[in-house]
């Protein structure tokens, strides 16, 4: 049985609208019984969420999740390493590690940049709640683009891009803040806290509707 939603996202390139129709399925990645050494990829109508259906084993762990249009599969983290996972099978296949210092803290598929972009820490260079982001290669190491001091994200721990509005936002997962960057600009906008759960661990947004779909500590 299902027990914990650890990654969360939906496979829709978030772009403009359109009068198309907009695939909802939501996509996460969870911890199931009897073996929670390993986790299961699985889809689900959000107006349905009971209603689960199990894609097949990752044979990892993981903690975010990212649809990538450009190839159809996601794209799945833990710590320092980053995974291609099949949308078809669930198999999760390693990239070559960003770096040893790194830490992965989310990531989205950024369609103006036609890119993942990283949020990451480097305890190598950074302190450990500072942050930055980037781009992922193809060898699975980042491109950075701009660094953030702990004092501006503290424990910034997911991002979603925001097609509505071009930006991208970030949330703290032990106080529910969040976040706007500018990727343009690089510029940083503290928009404030969420109401409600008490942390939010991973999200993704709704290009049909703009609702934003997480979930969180407590409760999926």
């Amino acid at each position: 049985s299902i027990s914990t939603l650890c990654a969360l996202t939906i496979a829709a390139a978030a772009g403009t609208a359109t009068a198309a129709p907009v695939d909802r399925t939501l996509y996460a990645i969870a911890q199931a019984s009897p073996d929670f050494s390993t986790q299961i990829l699985l889809r689900f109508d959000p107006d349905n969420p009971s209603d689960a259906e199990v894609i097949g084993n990752t044979n990892v762990s993981v903690n975010f999740l990212t649809y990538d249009p450009r190839n159809d599969n996601f794209v799945a983290s833990r710590q320092g390493q980053m995974y291609r996972v099949n949308r078809n099978t669930g198999n999760a296949t390693p990239f070559a590690q960003p770096g040893s210092s790194v830490r992965i803290a989310g990531h989205t598929y950024v369609p103006g940049l036609d890119e993942i972009v990283v949020a990451y820490t480097d305890a190598s260079t950074d302190d450990v709640y500072d942050r930055s982001l980037g781009t992922l290669n193809a060898d699975g190491t980042i491109t950075k683009l701009y660094s953030y001091a702990e004092a501006d994200v503290f424990d910034m721990d997911e991002i979603v891009w925001n097609p509505s509005t071009g930006t991208l936002f970030a949330f703290c997962n032990q106080f529910t803040d969040f976040w706007e960057f500018d990727l343009g600009t690089g510029n940083i906008e503290d928009s404030g806290a969420i109401p409600g759960p008490e942390s939010i661990l991973n999200a993704d947004r709704n290009p049909a509707n703009g609702l934003l779909y997480f979930n969180d500590g407590f409760q999926n």
